[in-house]
């Protein structure tokens, strides 16, 4: 995926697994860190601490080992559309002064709660029509609340 965002002139990419938690890093995580740093001007957002990841019982440290591998630490919910705990949120994010990620679960009703702790927000679901389509209506209001709340 870095090869090819970077073939085409992109300068993000996200993966549910960049091989980084509350352990360490393990083998892609090591190749990932790498990656990162012969790519500086490519935010890589590393999921930890993530729905459909095993238990993270420390989400905070998880969140550090990432950001110090060069990566964003991204984070989401339980569940798709789900919010994650505030709590947990907290926490990473004074793990890491604020330079975390929120990819699940954001809506325009619940940004307001979320804007203090985090650095990006990535969304589809909280906006969306359906699985497909984003609702400009959704997209607008969050985009309001962004810049007004921010």
């Amino acid at each position: 995926a870095l090869s090819m965002a970077t073939a085409h002139g992109l300068d993000m990419v996200w993966a549910d697994d960049m091989g980084v938690n509350s352990s360490g890093l393990d083998e892609t995580g090591l190749r990932m860190k790498e990656l990162a740093h012969k790519h500086p001007d490519m935010e890589l957002f590393a999921s930890v601490a993530f729905k459909y990841q095993e238990y993270e019982p420390y989400p905070g440290v998880a969140a550090r080992n990432a950001l110090d591998a060069g990566f964003i630490p991204t984070t989401s919910g339980v569940k798709t559309g789900e919010a994650p705990d505030l709590f947990k949120v907290e926490e990473m994010a004074e793990s890491v002064d604020g330079e975390l990620a929120l990819a699940s679960g954001l809506t325009p009703e619940n940004v307001s709660f979320f804007l203090p702790y985090v650095s990006h927000g990535l969304v589809a679901t909280g906006i969306s029509l359906d699985g497909h389509r984003i609702d400009p209506a959704k997209l607008g209001a969050l985009i309001r609340k962004v810049k007004t709340e921010w």
